[in-house]
């Protein structure tokens, strides 16, 4: 998914909800969007909030899949946010505001996360001051890794499955969505 997309999808869902424009809708300054258009960086968190307020699908606006507007049919977040109002607790997440669902479509986190298995993302957390389980916005997609600092203060972006490569990357080059808390393992069953 390309950087224009997103922008694309935000202005269109803009427009539909009344805002006159993307700075009103997110309730951020002209100077700060073009700031993240010129560095080619995503303001997720104020776009999850505009999300989640007006009722919007995260697989139409990240993917392009489906209806706008948000379905209970087509979405799980709702469903595993209320089953694990406890998991959000442990995490000191306050409100469903704070965190995002993403269901993993590649194997390049086996064996830790299992493809088809959902995780809990806690927004609030969009630094890295541990190591750990984060999802980052690179090449245009939301992409679940384990981040590790290294000693020269860049990082180690590592995929669990050994058939994939991992990359180093400079911080300030890289989005962070925020940090996994929570794995939801979607499990296979296989006949005997």
């Amino acid at each position: 998914m390309k950087h224009n997309t997103l922008f694309q999808r935000l202005e269109k869902a803009v427009k539909e909800f009344g805002y006159s424009n993307i700075e009103q809708a997110l309730n951020i300054t002209s100077t700060l969007l073009n700031t993240y258009k010129e560095n080619k960086v995503f303001p997720f968190l104020e776009t999850h909030i505009f999300l989640t307020k007006n009722n919007l699908s995260y697989k139409w606006f990240f993917y392009g899949e489906g209806n706008m507007l948000l379905s209970n049919k087509d979405e799980k977040t709702n469903a595993l946010l209320n089953i694990n109002a406890k998991i959000m607790q442990h995490h000191k997440i306050d409100s469903k505001d704070d965190v995002l669902t993403e269901t993993i479509k590649s194997d390049t986190m086996e064996p830790t996360i299992r493809q088809g298995s959902t995780v809990l993302i806690d927004l609030k957390n969009g630094g890295i001051e541990e190591d750990g389980i984060y999802a980052i916005h690179i090449d245009g997609e939301i992409k679940i890794r384990r981040i590790s600092k290294r000693l020269d203060g860049r990082l180690d972006v590592i995929t669990d499955n050994k058939k994939y490569t991992n990359e180093i990357i400079d911080i300030d080059t890289l989005n962070i969505i925020g940090r996994v808390v929570s794995i939801f393992v979607n499990i296979k069953t296989y006949k005997l």
